[in-house]
């Protein structure tokens, strides 16, 4: 429906490009609430395809990849995307399916993009819909954000992506309501959460070896990601 554009006359045509920008909020804050649904559902509900199923179908998967490869790609970057910008917990076994079929580097270089991409799109959707309401009802918890940032800087996102003590949904709608650049709540996020990334990556790697996700950390698996950071440093 096109907007009607309304003259003021002081302010020439301010009624319509406020008309026009409030829709558009209404869509994104619509799209959020899909999210914030999605989030909930998947929590309760659980994710379709666990560890378990991806290693009775791994076999299937690698030949399927190995045949499409670039069809593979594209689709495994979708999903991962797909899956951080709703914020579905446990989604790691995505990021083992990765490592699985493209090998720890590849594997973890998408879904590094992927969920980097996918956070920062409910950052910017969450700060064009919802700062001005946000900041202006609810500045004494905001504060605390902001006291956060100007003490520690960038690395308080860092140390929440690390350490993921809140759901990544609130981290990405929370920083949104601060004035931290698009550009560094990316790379900071990515910094973040690449040391995972990337144990989850090798972990697919050897994925006949792992008997849940509790074996991440195991000898065996973290000697093996020793390994691969040796060989592609050069080491002996």
């Amino acid at each position: 429906m096109p907007v009607i554009t309304t003259e003021d006359p002081v302010n020439g045509y301010v009624l319509s490009v406020h008309h026009e920008g409030k829709q558009n909020k209404i869509i994104i804050l619509a799209l959020l609430a899909v999210l914030l649904a999605g989030n909930l559902f998947f929590i309760f509900k659980g994710l379709p395809f666990d560890l378990e199923w991806l290693q009775a179908n791994q076999k299937t998967i690698e030949a399927l990849s190995s045949e499409y490869f670039l069809a593979s790609i594209l689709l495994f970057v979708l999903l991962r995307f797909v899956f951080a910008v709703v914020s579905i917990p446990g989604t790691g076994v995505l990021t083992i399916a990765g490592g699985a079929v493209f090998g720890v580097w590849l594997g973890s270089l998408l879904a590094a993009l992927a969920v980097g991409c996918g956070v920062t799109v409910v950052f910017l959707m969450s700060r064009y819909a919802l700062k001005d309401y946000v900041r202006s009802r609810f500045e004494s918890y905001t504060g605390y954000i902001e006291k956060g940032m100007q003490e520690y800087g960038t690395g308080f996102l860092f140390m929440l992506r690390i350490i993921e003590v809140a759901p990544s949904f609130v981290i990405n709608s929370v920083f949104a309501f601060t004035d931290m650049r698009v550009k560094t709540f990316f790379l900071v996020s990515l910094a973040g959460f690449l040391p995972g990334i990337f144990i989850f990556a090798n972990a697919g790697s050897r994925l006949a070896q792992i008997d849940a996700m509790s074996c991440l950390m195991s000898t065996g698996v973290m000697l093996s990601l020793a390994v691969t950071i040796q060989g592609v440093l050069g080491g002996d």
